[in-house]
């Protein structure tokens, strides 16, 4: 990359740094959109589609789930860590739908642990050492 005259980054080159030096996002949405492509399959098929697993209830899960391991896997890399909160609360969210379908716990017990789990989230970004 082209450095200006005093060797800091241009504008240009510090936002193709963030978003297209990084291959996790492409990954993740890509993941995420395969995951739903599976679920729309997995809900005609007649053996699963009587269960009590639908397409929906299947796509929330693992869409939740694949948010979480990206948003892991951006913390325990070097880096920038952008998109880590809006990964945690969207995956969070998917698990709540999921879990709240697929278990028979009342709704209201997974929509409260899913909120605490967002809340400790946010507090756990706002109380870590800023370098």
């Amino acid at each position: 990359m082209d450095t200006s005259e005093n060797g800091v980054f241009t504008r240009r080159e510090r936002f193709e740094e963030r978003f297209f030096r990084s291959k996790n996002p492409a990954i993740t949405w890509a993941a995420v959109l395969f995951w739903g492509a599976v679920s729309v399959l997995l809900d005609t098929i007649p053996s699963v589609n009587n269960s009590a697993l639908d397409g929906g209830v299947i796509f929330s899960l693992g869409a939740g789930a694949i948010l979480l391991i990206s948003a892991l896997a951006i913390l325990a890399g070097p880096g920038s860590r952008r998109g880590v909160m809006f990964r945690l609360i969207l995956g969070f969210i998917f698990l709540a739908i999921g879990l709240g379908e697929f278990t028979e716990l009342n709704e209201n017990i997974v929509a409260a642990g899913i909120l605490a789990g967002i809340a400790t989230a946010i507090m756990v970004n706002a109380f870590k050492h800023r370098a």
